[in-house]
């Protein structure tokens, strides 16, 4: 968001996706654990938006929390977004928001949030693998892989990339 308001606003392909010299550019930049420049190109010759997930996440976020939008083939900060970039507190609040509530799991995973925090305060502090938790909360076995996945997906990866779990691999 820092990046858009001040160099300005991001070119887009026709399929509205980040271009590449961004999608590079952000690789290096991030220096994203687990999807660092040199792991992404060890696999890719070039990283198009799809190849950097926590870009393509990130997208998607500022567009469903209305922080940013597309016009005229380019990926523009909205008011809102420049406003909420001058309070971080208030940033922070609206990204979880979106990331942990509205980021399309309502039929996919019940999620009672008392439950979740309940468990991360429990089971965090002693550490515990992804399907340990996953067992805790829902009861399934670890060879539920589906379920694993969507616990992993909407709830673990999202709280420890808002800082508020950390994940070892």
């Amino acid at each position: 968001m820092r990046h858009l308001a001040e160099v300005g606003p991001i070119g887009l392909t026709p399929n509205r996706a980040i271009k590449r010299y961004f999608v590079t550019w952000a690789a290096a930049a991030f220096n994203w654990p687990g999807y660092t420049a040199e792991e992404l190109y060890a696999i890719n010759k070039v990283l198009n938006e799809h190849d950097f997930p926590p870009l393509a996440i990130l997208h998607d976020l500022l567009l469903a929390a209305k922080l940013a939008r597309h016009r005229k083939g380019f990926l523009h900060i909205t008011k809102v977004g420049k406003d909420l970039l001058e309070h971080s507190g208030s940033l922070w609040i609206t990204l979880a928001q979106h990331l942990l509530l509205s980021a399309g799991h309502d039929d996919m995973l019940e999620i009672e949030w008392v439950s979740v925090l309940n468990a991360v305060n429990v089971e965090a502090h002693s550490g515990v693998t992804d399907k340990q938790f996953c067992a805790r909360l829902t009861g399934s076995d670890d060879k539920d892989y589906h379920m694993n996945s969507l616990v992993y997906v909407h709830l673990l990866r999202p709280l420890s990339w808002l800082g508020l779990l950390h994940e070892s691999r």
